[in-house]
């Protein structure tokens, strides 16, 4: 890939300005499904063809001449939004669109196979190439924004399984300001360490909600919230038929100077 410095370009540029994909939609449009459908667009920006005004606006000087690039390059800030809204154009009512990646799930296989069909149809009429070596046709899951989807629901990705390697600090890096303090290792702390890593890593899934479950009360959502004087979280689960508590959503994150001034109760209050 070409790398190209177009920051004074962009100055003079107005980006398109497109709405982000609703990351939580397109999980939820995906969870749950048997058969998946998944791939990426081979070349991306490089399938669109610059017209002669674009390619003068886009010039590459190097020390042998100056280059006109005849299809999109990384880099222009109008690229990202124009891109989306052309693969949303080809794809959006076949599939999850996000970027080059596109991707969609069903529980029988002749809808599967006609909606297939459908997306090389688009690929075809719109010109479109799809990267062999990342297409999966039939999977029992696909990898979607950094995580495993399938069946069961919404798993973290492998590569988050690495930090089970991270090795503990063999430093304090909180003294940096005294560099040649001696540094005590706490064996409290290295167990805290490990039990983080496990907590991360864990193959944990989350759900698929039943919004009919939930509505009937037969099985509602629950939602559990807990603070400390850093950090508040929360999660929303609903229960299996079986009776096992499943998580939906949950998330984090930390207070601010204001906010860990708080009693336990207004910080607990908070996270609901």
């Amino acid at each position: 890939r070409i790398v190209v410095d177009y920051r004074k370009c962009n100055e003079a540029l107005t980006p398109i300005a497109l709405p982000a994909p609703n990351q939580e939609k397109i999980f939820h449009n995906l969870k749950g499904k048997k058969l998946y459908f998944g791939s990426d667009l081979s070349l991306a920006y490089n399938l669109a063809k610059l017209d002669k005004q674009t390619q003068r606006l886009l010039a590459v000087v190097t020390h042998a001449g100056v280059y006109l690039p005849t299809r999109l390059t990384l880099g222009p800030s109008p690229a990202p939004g124009w891109f989306q809204a052309q693969t949303e154009a080809a794809f959006g009512h076949l599939s999850e669109v996000f970027i080059d990646d596109i991707g969609f799930g069903e529980d029988g296989l002749d809808v599967f196979i006609h909606r297939m069909i459908g997306v090389f149809e688009a690929c075809e009429s719109s010109g479109a190439r799809l990267s062999l070596t990342k297409t999966f046709i039939g999977a029992d899951k696909i990898e979607v924004l950094g995580h495993i989807v399938d069946e069961q629901g919404m798993h973290p990705s492998p590569a988050k399984f690495e930090l089970q390697n991270v090795a503990a600090p063999l430093k304090d890096y909180e003294l940096k300001k005294r560099p040649f303090a001696e540094f005590h290792s706490d064996e409290a702390a290295i167990a805290a360490f490990e039990a983080l890593k496990k907590v991360v890593s864990r193959n944990a899934v989350l759900i698929k909600p039943d919004y009919d479950a939930a509505n009937t009360w037969r099985r509602p959502f629950e939602v559990f919230t807990d603070a400390s004087q850093h950090r508040f979280a929360w999660a929303i689960c609903q229960r299996t038929a079986t009776g096992q508590l499943r998580v939906w959503k949950c998330s984090t994150h930390s207070f601010d100077k204001t906010q860990k001034q708080w009693s336990t109760l207004e910080r607990e209050l908070y996270a609901i």
